[in-house]
């Protein structure tokens, strides 16, 4: 549109994904045994990040949240899962020190099975800067806390569906996640209004009759 395209002529087709994989609760026992399998205690709390190692998806700050976050609360673990070339420094940088030892996991790679699941049982979900990655956070039912850039804000809606923080603002990332780990009834509230607001514009149904409305005006 900026370059002189007519905004008339412009059509977008969102992301979809199938939200019957995020609609099965998880009962208490299946919560503690998933958490067994990777020997985090069943009253911890569970921050979680799934993605890429890299440095575009700002994985320090999170190491750093956890360090900070650790000046206030013992109650928790940062759960990273996924690989990248970051991923051999992060293991060094944690290995290193003997708190972050007992407070970071770095799971390598999980099927898409089981980061449904890590979804589900997390109490706060970390997407400084996600794509596919937001979407599936934000349908978990569970709080999103995302930095405030790209098209995060269509999605995370500020003390509605999650949190928007600043770029590169630690401090603030560490008093939002401590917040919601705080208040249960605020992190239900935010993670049924963002789940809502996942369905609303990015299920399946919604997204191929949106597809299909394209196809028919090109034909």
């Amino acid at each position: 549109i900026q370059q002189g395209a007519l905004p008339e002529k412009v059509r977008i087709i969102p992301h979809g994904i199938d939200l019957t994989l995020f609609e099965r609760k998880m009962s208490d026992g299946e919560a503690n045994k998933f958490k067994q399998r990777f020997s985090i205690p069943s009253d911890k709390h569970i921050v979680s990040f799934v993605g890429r190692l890299s440095r575009e998806n700002y994985v320090y700050d999170i190491i750093e949240a956890a360090r900070l976050l650790l000046n206030r609360r013992n109650d928790f673990v940062v759960f990273m899962a996924g690989e990248g070339n970051e991923e051999k420094d992060l293991n060094k940088l944690v290995d290193s020190n003997e708190e972050l030892k007992t407070h970071v996991i770095l799971s390598g790679f999980l099927s898409h099975e089981d980061v449904i699941k890590l979804r589900i049982v997390s109490n706060v979900n970390l997407v400084l800067m996600g794509g596919f990655s937001l979407i599936e956070a934000c349908a978990s039912g569970k709080p999103v806390v995302a930095y405030n850039v790209e098209w995060h804000s269509e999605l995370v809606k500020d003390g509605e569906t999650g949190y928007l923080v600043s770029e590169r603002d630690i401090a603030r990332l560490v008093a939002v996640i401590d917040k919601l780990l705080l208040n249960s009834e605020e992190s239900r509230r935010l993670g049924e209004n963002a789940r809502r607001l996942v369905s609303e514009r990015h299920s399946l149904e919604v997204t191929s009759a949106i597809k299909r409305s394209c196809y028919q005006e090109l034909l």
